[in-house]
């Protein structure tokens, strides 16, 4: 009898693994890819390849990278990039303060990119991704390269 237990314990572990492992491969999602080839000029890409430089920490950590700063204020346009690639998987609303000022933020994410912006605004003040994805050759080859591989 307990041998028959740990028989149907063992099944129902290991089933839905298994239908997991045959299942169709999972869609990988390009659109930050999409965004940056569209957005970002090579000059902005540059600049922020050696700003990563000196960031600290793993290649998966995030990296925010003022827009500003880069030379990319006016390159972005919230409401085209909606337009263009849908709304935005996850939106975080959160307040920061900035002197005696409580200001609203929204933090738009496209898959591992993401865009902090005061809310009702349509331009970014920072652009968040990876580091691995800011660093090596720049943002936009990495971009570029993502979209070429299947």
């Amino acid at each position: 009898m307990l041998l028959l237990r740990i028989l149907v314990l063992a099944t129902a572990c290991v089933a839905p693994l298994a239908a997991h492992a045959g299942g169709a491969a999972k869609k990988v999602d390009k659109t930050w890819a999409k965004i940056v080839v569209a957005f970002v000029p090579a000059a902005f890409s540059a600049k922020a390849a050696v700003e990563e430089k000196t960031a600290f920490g793993t290649p998966d950590s995030e990296v925010n990278l003022d827009v500003k700063f880069l030379g990319g204020e006016g390159k972005f346009s919230m409401k085209a990039i909606k337009a263009k690639f849908g709304a935005p998987t996850k939106t975080e609303k959160f307040d920061v303060k900035e002197g005696a000022k409580v200001i609203k933020l929204q933090q738009l994410y496209y898959g591992p990119i993401s865009f902090t912006i005061v809310a009702g605004s349509d331009q970014p003040r920072t652009i968040s991704l990876p580091r691995k994805l800011w660093g090596g050759k720049g943002v936009l080859e990495n971009a570029k390269e993502a979209l070429a591989t299947k």
